[in-house]
């Protein structure tokens, strides 16, 4: 992608405030050499860009539109000869033309400035930094143009205006179709007066080096700083706008399996926006939202290169993008998105996502192993006292069952009732030259084993004290020995099918027959002595299977279905409570909480 602007810092014999909004430069600034036609061609590797600058002897005005990797200005400006540079302050604050740009100008509240080291006024420099949106003033220390490589990271940033004052900025621009002025501007109140029918003064270097009204049939660059004048306060960026949930970044953090990009339409007419994804290291791993009329519900299909939103005049549309985790071979993913309206508006936004327990799976892990919580539907039962009593037949309203499953790094799938999260501090060592670094990092960790608490920290506060965290289910218990779980049978992934049976014997403490305080159901002769055999309770029995299906069976979408998400059906068969057996039926869904494969380690 390649854009192209005019950028130019003129120079003069005096300075000219225009805090107030009614004063402007004089005319007739002497010519001094200037920037033309300033090559800024964007290359976008992942997420991040390469701008390039023609930057020609004297003064040149630069707005620079990526975060430099390092933001040093010593590094940034390593391979160019540049006698200084500086940038203003105090985004909300007036400002006023500099119509002498000399460093004695400069030396005033409100302006850093960077000297190179070597330079006499070194020891003068305040501008520690080199940040993205921003309008910076370079003074060129050379008799030829040079060209300014600046590499960095794309980000979506808003600049601040100064009311009823002028503010030195750029915009974000389609160099293939550059707006006009007017056009532009058009939809702001605090920058286009409606009632008069003219734009608020905007003023930009000409080839002389003057500042001069632009006339609003003019075009906007890309890359070029303008002096805009707002009436009032202002948060215009343009006629269609783009705003994030948060942040800078569509940043899809561990968790975080949705966001949202609010698209606005500023104008007075229908606008139809393009997203499209310049750049990405896995292309198939976006998702984004789409209202399914049929059964109100949502499905989530893949983002494709292209794809166009129409805008209601005067209102906004959120695009809720996704990450598909499952897909991504990368342990880190990044891309760029642009928002272009193909009338001259054009945004960038960086996208980055993170595949969790991304070191323990290029180990060879399980790729679905760690903690899946979930709830069961019962929706179907048989009538064990009807002539068919094995035929499945509604209920009434379903019965909810919570689900909790621990997949290992084996793939070994277990069944629990209860599950407590710890934590474990990390270890240090000391690296060849003796220095502490750390070993192993501190993380959480999952016991189904109580007698394990005390060898761990808790995992939240609870009236200022650390405890860990547990999470049960009252559907399900069984005696799982001494980590507390059952192993089962068959694989845990789409399309397997996972099974177990569950016995509760006739002296397991929740055994339903069983009654401690009643002589007919206590397991105990007259005497009160245990009995060995024609126990008063009987033997039930939980034959459970969990069938993966391709897609949720109740309809819902994820945009992550097969690695965070998990759905199929439920049945189980339950002897002992009756003469008949008792068969059940019904959905269920699980979600990976934790993506640790490990239960009951080592402190």
């Amino acid at each position: 992608m390649k854009t192209t602007g005019t950028f130019a810092c003129g120079r003069c014999q005096k300075r000219c405030p225009v805090g107030t909004g009614t004063r402007k430069p004089a005319a007739g600034f002497p010519a001094i050499p200037i920037l033309l036609g300033m090559l800024c061609s964007v290359s976008l590797l992942a997420q991040t860009a390469t701008q390039s600058f023609t930057l020609n002897p004297g003064w040149n005005a630069v707005y620079l539109e990526v975060e430099p990797e390092n933001v040093e200005p010593s590094v940034v400006f390593s391979n160019v000869p540049v006698s200084s540079v500086w940038t203003w302050a105090d985004r909300l604050t007036s400002v006023s033309f500099i119509q002498d740009p000399s460093e004695a100008n400069f030396n005033r509240a409100g302006w850093l400035g960077w000297y190179p080291p070597g330079r006499p006024e070194a020891f003068l420099s305040n501008l520690h930094s080199v940040q993205a949106h921003r309008a910076y003033l370079i003074r060129l220390n050379s008799a030829t143009p040079i060209t300014w490589n600046v590499s960095g990271r794309v980000i979506l940033r808003r600049p601040g205006w100064a009311p009823d004052s002028y503010t030195l900025r750029g915009f974000s621009l389609d160099q293939a179709q550059p707006p006009r002025f007017l056009d532009f501007f058009r939809a702001a109140k605090a920058h286009y007066n409606e009632t008069q029918g003219v734009m608020e003064k905007i003023y930009r270097l000409n080839a002389l080096g003057q500042w001069a009204l632009v006339g609003p049939g003019e075009s906007m660059k890309r890359g070029e700083a303008y002096w805009v004048y707002s009436r009032g306060a202002s948060d215009y960026e343009a006629p269609v706008e783009v705003r994030l949930q948060y942040g800078t970044t569509v940043d899809f953090a561990p968790g975080v399996e949705d966001f949202a990009v609010e698209i606005r339409n500023r104008t007075t007419a229908a606008k139809t926006v393009v997203v499209r994804i310049k750049t990405a290291t896995e292309p198939a791993a976006l998702a984004y939202r789409v209202f399914q009329a049929v059964n109100g519900g949502y499905l989530w299909p893949d983002l494709p290169a292209s794809h166009s939103i129409s805008v209601a005049e005067g209102e906004s549309y959120t695009l809720r993008l996704a990450i598909r985790r499952g897909r991504l071979s990368v342990e880190t993913y990044s891309a760029v998105l642009e928002v272009a309206d193909d009338e001259g508006t054009s945004h960038l936004i960086p996208v980055t996502a993170s595949k969790p327990m991304s070191a323990a799976l290029r180990k060879g892990a399980h790729p679905l192993q760690g903690l899946w919580l979930g709830t069961v539907s019962v929706n179907v039962v048989n009538e064990v006292n009807s002539p068919d009593s094995g035929q499945l037949t509604p209920v009434p309203a379903p019965f909810p069952l919570r689900l909790l499953l621990h997949v290992d790094m084996q793939g070994q799938t277990r069944f629990l009732k209860e599950i407590i999260q710890m934590w474990r501090d990390g270890t240090y060592t000391n690296d060849s030259s003796g220095h502490k670094v750390v070993d192993r990092s501190g993380e959480y960790v999952l016991l189904t084993d109580d007698r394990l608490i005390g060898q761990f920290k808790g995992s939240t506060l609870r009236d200022g004290v650390a405890v860990g965290r547990r999470i049960s289910t009252a559907g399900f218990d069984f005696d799982g020995g001494s980590d507390n779980s059952l192993k089962m049978n068959g694989e845990f992934e789409v399309g397997g099918v996972l099974s177990l049976t569950m016995v509760l014997d006739p002296n397991f403490p929740t055994n339903p027959f069983r009654h401690k305080y009643h002589p007919d159901h206590d397991n105990l002769d007259g005497r009160f002595v245990a009995l060995t055999n024609n126990f008063e309770a009987y033997t039930v029995s939980r034959e459970i299977q969990l069938e993966f299906t391709e897609n949720d069976p109740v309809g819902a979408s994820s945009p992550d279905y097969g690695y965070s998400v998990m759905a199929g059906i439920y049945r189980e068969v339950l002897t002992g409570l009756h003469k008949e057996p008792i068969r059940l039926q019904g959905n269920f869904k699980l979600t990976r909480a934790v993506y640790s494969g490990e239960l009951n380690p080592s402190p």
